[in-house]
């Protein structure tokens, strides 16, 4: 099933961001190589994408749609059937908990809750880590591998 009903009555400036994204991977498609823009483009349409969730413009649905088709981000859904393991860990940026997922030892971070809208739990730092870490792959840099998923603990999604 065709999703772009997901990309209806977008907000005008989310509009601008992806069809600057848009231009900036035709130019990767041709020429081969990142631009030196790319990461403003990419960290511009994610920024819009964020602040139209947060401010209630868009859905979180269109939120992910608009990642994974335009930023090329995957959302993978955890769940429980990953173990947890005993593993604890400290420090601010949310709760933490470790679970064994393609047989290795993951540490799943859980954003705080936002601070404008209490009905979302949305937080730039998982985000922020995630741009970040890619970022630096796609320019050479040995980085923490990180993806994004949601995690369920008693029937409700972190």
């Amino acid at each position: 099933m065709e999703k772009e009903y997901l990309e209806k009555d977008l907000p005008e400036f989310l509009v601008h961001s992806i069809e600057q994204m848009n231009k900036t991977w035709e130019l990767y498609e041709k020429t081969g190589k990142l631009p030196t823009h790319w990461d403003l483009d990419f960290s511009d349409l994610n920024s819009d994408i964020n602040v139209a969730e947060v401010e209630d413009m868009i859905s979180s649905e269109q939120a992910w749609y608009l990642r994974e088709k335009y930023l090329k981000m995957s959302r993978r859904d955890l769940h429980t059937k990953y173990p947890k393991t005993n593993k604890s860990f400290n420090g601010a940026n949310g709760s933490k908990i470790s679970i064994i997922y393609q047989n290795e030892k993951y540490m799943l971070k859980f954003p705080s809750g936002a601070k404008l809208n209490n009905n979302m739990s949305y937080s730039n730092s998982s985000i922020g880590e995630y741009l970040g870490s890619h970022i630096l792959q796609t320019l050479g840099f040995e980085t923490q591998q990180t993806i994004l998923g949601t995690y369920e603990i008693n029937n409700q999604k972190n």
